[in-house]
């Protein structure tokens, strides 16, 4: 009857652990500070390379299904929005949108996906992670001018202004 008892709470047990672990994993696209433990952290960043003039300031917002990145201005000549993902290694890349406004001009592209990641993110020569043990210090670049938006090189083709 011990035995019994003993197999029991075993598989009890086992259940138990199985799903502390699945919880563990979650986290599966979270910008904040709450990632999984098996999640590594990209950064995003969109850089606005249009001339140096107020006009040419421009409005993002990004998100993924389940992060809102938010609202954000950046200026002309180099201004920068960067922004961190945490992506979950044995799972889906989430996919993140921006929605980019440059006066009455305006485009919505992907500036993280799994094929960005895996094509277009390199390493970070100022990685800002370091302290976080999961910080790959790879950097994916989103860059717009008066052509469009440029995921990572400003010789592809860009995303046309709409």
């Amino acid at each position: 009857m011990n035995s019994c008892f003993s197999t029991t709470k075993h598989k009890a047990l086992n259940k138990l652990f199985f799903y502390i672990i699945l919880l563990t994993l979650n986290g599966t696209a979270m910008s904040g500070p709450s990632c999984g433990l098996v999640s590594a952290i990209y950064k995003v960043q969109i850089i606005n390379k249009l001339k140096n003039d107020p006009e040419n300031n421009i409005r993002v917002q990004c998100a993924s299904k389940d992060d809102d990145i938010g609202y954000g201005e950046i200026e002309s000549d180099g201004g920068e929005l960067p922004f961190k993902v945490c992506i979950n290694i044995f799972w889906f890349t989430p996919v993140y949108k921006c929605h980019i406004q440059w006066g009455k001009k305006q485009l919505i592209a992907e500036v993280m996906n799994g094929e960005i990641k895996a094509n277009d993110c390199r390493p970070d020569v100022r990685p800002e992670y370091d302290d976080d043990p999961r910080a790959r210090g790879d950097i994916c670049y989103s860059i717009v001018d008066e052509s469009g938006l440029h995921i990572d090189d400003i010789e592809r083709k860009p995303i046309p202004w709409g």
